[in-house]
C-alpha cells in the first residue's frame, strides 16, 4: 500500500476521524488540509481501509471538487457507501472499530486553481 509518489502525498493532509452507520450506508467524517502554499481546485485518490496487519480489506475512489485554501484544515461528513449486508467487505466495515482499522489515503491528483496539475487522475 506504497504510494508511488511520496511528495505528492504530503499536498494534502486527510485524517479519518470515524464511521457510523445510517439508513443503509456506512458515513466517514474526514479532516481535510491544503498544506500547500496555493489554492487548490481538485484533487483525487483512495481511501483505504486495512486491517491491524496491513492487509488491505475496501477502499473508496475519493475526489474533492470545491476550492481549498491553503492551511485551513476542515471536517466534512459527506462521504458515504451504500451498504450491502452481502458483501463482506461492507460488513468488516460496518462492524470493524475504528482502532481495529488502518486508514490512509493514497493521493493520486491534485489540480491548484492556477492550472498546474501534479499527478494524474486514473
Amino acid at each position: 500500500m506504497e504510494p508511488e509518489d511520496p511528495n505528492l502525498q504530503r499536498l494534502v493532509r486527510l485524517d479519518f476521524l470515524s464511521k457510523r452507520y445510517v439508513s443503509d450506508q456506512i458515513r466517514f467524517s474526514l479532516t481535510i488540509e491544503n498544506t500547500t502554499d496555493q489554492e487548490i481546485r481538485a484533487f483525487t485518490g483512495k481511501l483505504r481501509f486495512a486491517d491491524v496487519l496491513s492487509r488491505e480489506i475496501y477502499n473508496i475512489e475519493l475526489t474533492y471538487d470545491d476550492p481549498l485554501p491553503t492551511g485551513i484544515p476542515f471536517t466534512t461528513n459527506s462521504y458515504a457507501i451504500d451498504y450491502n449486508q452481502f458483501v463482506e467487505e461492507h460488513e468488516w466495515l460496518r462492524n470493524t472499530a475504528p482502532e481495529n482499522m488502518i486508514v490512509t489515503f493514497d493521493m493520486e491528483a491534485v489540480l491548484f486553481t492556477n492550472g498546474i496539475q501534479i499527478g494524474e487522475a486514473n
